[in-house]
């Protein structure tokens, strides 16, 4: 379908990377994943604890590549 060649492991792997660096608020599939992506994917993150959300900030937030 989408041409992916990345293997469920190494999907898992590295979301599971971004997880415990506290970058994720809501992981899971898309259309067309398949499900041992997304066992994958849940035996990767399972026991990683869930990240904490950081206070509100009243100040203004940009990102840009420039």
């Amino acid at each position: 379908m989408g041409g992916y060649d990345e293997t469920a492991e190494n999907f898992a792997k590295n979301a599971k990377e971004f997880c415990t660096e506290g970058m994720i608020n809501m992981i899971g599939g898309c259309c067309g994943t398949t499900p041992n992506y997304i066992e994958a994917l849940w035996n990767a993150v399972k026991t990683v604890p869930r990240r904490e959300v950081p206070a509100r900030s009243n100040k203004m937030h940009l990102s840009g590549m420039e």
